[in-house]
């Protein structure tokens, strides 16, 4: 006897899923900061000037990142009602629907944005927090507090957006674009191939490459081991490396692993191989002509019959 399929997901379930997508890497870009600061900036301050670096620390955490976890939440559940009517097949007014489609698109977009302006808005606080404190700032300070804050940036908002837009394809898509094509909404921001190696290369490659390259030029201290140091943000390159690798597989590689399918069991007279996958890039498109195209062959053979 065949088991019954499985039910989707509640509207809440989904939503909390996606909402929760930004946490690791957040928490990751995190830990590399943390790293960073004490291996090249911590031991270039004076007592009085760490504890006013950490005490920067304390109150921007306290007001900036709960201002963004706001944003963040309110761009998700925003999406509550629209996903309950998708789901429930009930008819929303159009402009609505298509805000609602639109606001879906651009989430990852909208998820990196939010995280790397609470990341990037370190550089004039804590820039800021030391020149007005006790005493002359190692010159080194201004390269490497920079550097910690952009690298640990390019980090968390690059693996947000894989991780978001993973989500939102596997959760919400298949609702939101059951009867609408999803590289056919206006004004959405569809990552392209090409985006997504840049974007790839940019947090597994150049990111920790110029972290590692940076630290060379630190101050020695006795307490610091460079080497090891070295070593850490290798094995966060090449942790991010195959997470990503496999984040793309799932985005990249199983619809064309579909597409290739397709073009087979066409070219073996079955026309019958229609793909459900629901893409707002490139893919889509690709996708929308192949199922057109079967379409086109199947009236033909019916017609032919």
């Amino acid at each position: 006897m065949a088991s019954s399929p499985l039910p989707p997901p509640s509207t809440a379930r989904r939503l909390w899923v996606v909402g929760l997508m930004p946490l690791l890497p957040q928490v990751l870009g995190s830990a590399f900061n943390i790293t960073y600061n004490l291996s090249a900036v911590v031991p270039l301050l004076s007592p009085s000037q760490e504890a006013r670096f950490q005490s920067t620390v304390l109150i921007f955490n306290i007001i900036i990142f709960p201002l963004g976890i706001a944003g963040w939440t309110w761009l998700v559940l925003r999406l509550r009602r629209p996903l309950r009517s998708f789901s429930e097949q009930t008819p929303l007014p159009e402009a609505q629907a298509l805000r609602a489609r639109q606001a879906v698109i651009n989430l990852p977009w909208w998820g990196s944005l939010i995280a790397g302006g609470c990341w990037l808005a370190c550089l004039p606080v804590f820039l800021l927090s030391m020149a007005t404190s006790s005493g002359p700032v190692a010159a080194h300070v201004w390269i490497h507090l920079p550097i910690s804050f952009i690298v640990s940036a390019s980090i968390a908002t690059t693996q947000s957006f894989f991780l978001v837009e993973l989500a939102t394809q596997r959760l919400l898509f298949p609702t939101f674009f059951r009867e609408t094509r999803a590289d056919n909404v206006p004004s959405t921001w569809a990552l392209s191939l090409r985006g997504r190696g840049l974007m790839w290369i940019l947090s597994v490659g150049v990111s920790p490459v110029c972290a590692m390259l940076l630290i060379i030029f630190a101050p020695n201290d006795p307490g610091i081991d460079k080497a090891l140091f070295c070593l850490f943000v290798g094995v966060v390159a090449m942790v991010f490396g195959v997470w990503t690798a496999y984040m793309l597989d799932r985005l990249v590689a199983e619809p064309v692993d579909q597409l290739r399918n397709a073009a087979v069991a066409i070219a073996e007279g079955d026309y019958s191989a229609h793909i459900d996958t629901v893409r707002a890039d490139e893919i889509g498109v690709l996708i929308y002509e192949n199922n057109q195209m079967l379409e086109q062959l199947r009236e033909k053979q019916r017609l032919q019959e």
